[in-house]
């Protein structure tokens, strides 16, 4: 009785290993992606930065004084005024764990102008929660 229960004790171990192992080189499938929503604001270069390109990754920061700026590694390089940064305070309200800042991507830039298009993606915001 104790060999019966040992062999299909491991026979079911072994079995459970092969699952695991199946569904860890199963590929994922690729044309099934979590639902993204991205929203843009339109944000003012300062005077004396090199205005960014597109896809060039970008953090925003709220600022104790309300304030929400464009950083560039250390440097602030830009902000959001008017309903958009109110927008984007929102945002920090409703996720406090972001600690008043997120990255964003440029999605429009125009040199002529000092202005570019920040994109904020709804899925970015849900992965640091």
């Amino acid at each position: 009785m104790g060999e019966d229960w040992i062999r299909k004790t491991e026979k079911s171990y072994r079995r459970s290993v092969q699952k695991a192992i199946g569904e860890r080189l199963f590929p994922k499938p690729l044309l099934i992606s979590g639902e993204k929503s991205t929203r843009t604001y339109p944000c003012a270069i300062l005077p004396g930065n090199v205005i960014p390109g597109v896809g060039m990754k970008l953090m925003l920061h709220k600022a104790e004084t309300g304030e929400v700026v464009a950083l560039h590694e250390h440097r602030v390089i830009g902000s959001i005024g008017g309903d958009p940064q109110k927008d984007v305070s929102s945002v920090f309200e409703q996720n406090p764990d972001l600690c008043a800042i997120v990255e964003v991507v440029v999605a429009d830039s125009d040199a002529d102008t000092g202005h570019v298009e920040l994109a904020l993606t709804q899925m970015e915001l849900t992965k640091k929660e």
